[in-house]
């Protein structure tokens, strides 16, 4: 019965292949979210995301970071 474990090594490196392209997936998912540009062309807080269009002080008036 030596084939049986080749038919389970080969369901552990499945398992193990599966997983990795997963979190790849996840990873690259992420990355884009994050790096990618934003359409709208508007200036954008670098932590939260808020417009800072029209601001007097050189502060993100939502999360505080100094701009």
């Amino acid at each position: 019965m030596p084939w049986e474990v080749e038919v389970r090594s080969l369901s552990v490196y499945l398992l193990h292949a599966a997983r990795a392209c997963l979190i790849g997936i996840i990873l690259f998912g992420l990355l884009l979210r994050f790096l990618r540009p934003r359409a709208d062309g508007l200036t954008r807080c670098g932590r939260c995301g808020y417009i800072l269009k029209g601001l007097s002080t050189p502060r993100c008036p939502e999360c505080g970071k100094r701009i």
